[in-house]
Parts: C-alpha cells; structure tokens; sequence
C-alpha cells in the first residue's frame, strides 16, 4: 500500500463563465471555478469544480437537480459521468471528535473522472432541473501516457483472477477491518498495514462509526457533508 492517505482540497478558486454553452433559456447556468484540466497523465484523477445558479432543497435528489459529464475517449467510446454535490471543511474540525465548526467555504459542484487511454478527449457538462437543461463543453484534455498499472479488475472463467487493466496480477493482502473511531487512529491503522505490506482492506459504517453519512444535522433524505468531507 503506498500513497496512502487523506486528501484535502485546498487552493485559490477562480471563477470563469463557461463561455461555449448550449443552455436552453430555461436551464441554470454554469460557473466553472478554475481552469478545467488540459494536459493530465493516464489514470491521473480529472477534477473540475463549478457551480449552478439555482439552489435547490435538496441537492442529492435528482429528481431536483441532476448533474453529469459526458467525455469521449480517443477510441471513440463515451463515457458518462455523475457530478456530486461537494463542500470542503478545515482538517482540525475532523480531528475534534465531531466538532463542528463551519466550511472552510461555499459548496459546489464536482466532477471527477480517470482517464484510462491516451489521447485527446471531449467533453461536456449537462444540467437538468425541473425548469430546463443546460449543457457546457469543457476544454479538450490531452492525456499522456504513464507507469500507473491502471484500475484492478477480475478476469472471466473459472479461473478468474484480480489484475490490473495493464494485465499485471494483483494479490490482495490484509483483513476486514471495524470502522476505527477517530481520524487519527484510522491514519495510524494504515501506516501500519503499509510497513506490513499489506494492500487491501474492507471496513464497515454504521450508525455509530465515523462515517455516519445521514444524522440529525441534516434534513431526512440528505446527507452530511461535513462527514463525507473525512
């Protein structure tokens, strides 16, 4: 297990009006924040944050707002893409036994996307609401080759196997692991799993668990960013 640990979104925003847009009047409009990805390696994490004009009570429903990305590979293969509804928090609020202590700022909109081949890739973003739709195009994206064996996977037969998409065998060594109960102790668990060699492990959440992504701060039916910030 290498490069194991917890990422936290930090860094200036800038915002540009998305500036090639088929919106109908009626769709909300789309902000990026930042410059969207032009250059990135295979299998490098594409990432770019934005924001819709219109607030909705309850983003995570998408009968009330739904958000994706459409990209088409250099093969010629589309690929689609759901955004998500995203809010960062500063780390010492993880690290203060629940304590909540406000955003480090506004919530946005996301999209995330792994690249898996080479080349010049298309994309756009596509916005639905009750009011109308909104599609932008996002900046072509030229992906370089790179060393990453790429996602793991498990080959068909009987004797099926897990790899990787570069066809490299991957063995899964470590344990089921119960949900620990503070950030530190999780970051602890893992270092020590890395100096074992130890790869892979499967954790539970519940009700009671660090990971507790539905509670009474939040309206039934919506879930706590605050926690899914961890």
């Amino acid at each position: 297990m290498s490069n194991v640990g917890i990422c936290w979104f930090l860094g200036a925003v800038f915002c540009l009006l998305a500036a090639s847009s088929t919106a109908s009047e009626l769709g909300p409009e789309i902000t990026f924040e930042g410059q969207p990805p032009l250059e990135m390696a295979c299998y490098a994490k594409y990432e770019v944050g934005f924001q819709i004009s219109r607030q909705y009570a309850n983003p995570f429903d998408p009968e009330q707002i739904s958000v994706e990305a459409v990209f088409v590979t250099p093969s010629g293969k589309t690929v689609r893409v759901p955004g998500f509804y995203y809010q960062d928090y500063p780390e010492h609020n993880v690290r203060q036994d629940d304590k909540f202590e406000g955003a480090s700022g506004p919530a946005c909109w996301k999209i995330r996307f792994t690249p898996r081949e080479p080349g010049q890739y298309q994309g756009k973003i596509i916005a639905n609401d009750h009011a109308g739709r909104t599609e932008v195009d996002l900046p072509p994206v030229r992906v370089v080759p790179s060393d990453s064996p790429g996602f793991i996977h498990c080959t068909t037969g009987d004797t099926g196997r897990t790899v990787f998409d570069s066809g490299k065998m991957f063995m899964p060594i470590g344990e089921c692991l119960w949900m620990p109960r503070t950030l530190e102790q999780f970051e602890k668990e893992l270092v020590e799993y890395n100096e074992h060699g130890m790869n892979y492990f499967r954790f539970f959440t519940s009700h009671d668990s660090m990971f507790f992504f539905q509670n009474a701060r939040q309206p039934s039916g919506q879930y706590d960013l605050f926690t899914l910030s961890t």
